[in-house]
């Protein structure tokens, strides 16, 4: 199934200043399973979408998984990240 990432800018940056966004799914024991990235971006409620799939195309196992988000504005001077957990149920 498809879900999204989402989260809300408090922007130390400066308001509306574009910033580039890595998120990293990781399984349990740690090992990255998928990268998504996005660019630009410059709304205050960020919406970003995953296909639920890893990066060979497959789809996810019933589980617990870890992930990060990154996000660093375009001249890279400020940068934060969170780290997070997630389940997947079918």
């Amino acid at each position: 199934g498809r879900t999204a990432f989402t989260f809300q800018r408090t922007d130390a940056g400066g308001a509306g200043e574009p910033i580039d966004v890595t998120i990293r799914v990781f399984t349990i024991s740690g090992r990255l399973i998928r990268t998504i990235k996005a660019y630009g971006i410059t709304s205050t409620f960020v919406k970003i979408d995953w296909d639920g799939l890893d990066a060979e195309g497959d789809r996810l196992s019933n589980g617990v998984y870890l992930y990060t988000v990154t996000a660093t504005t375009i001249d890279g001077k400020y940068t934060s990240e969170a780290l997070g957990k997630m389940a997947v149920i079918r």
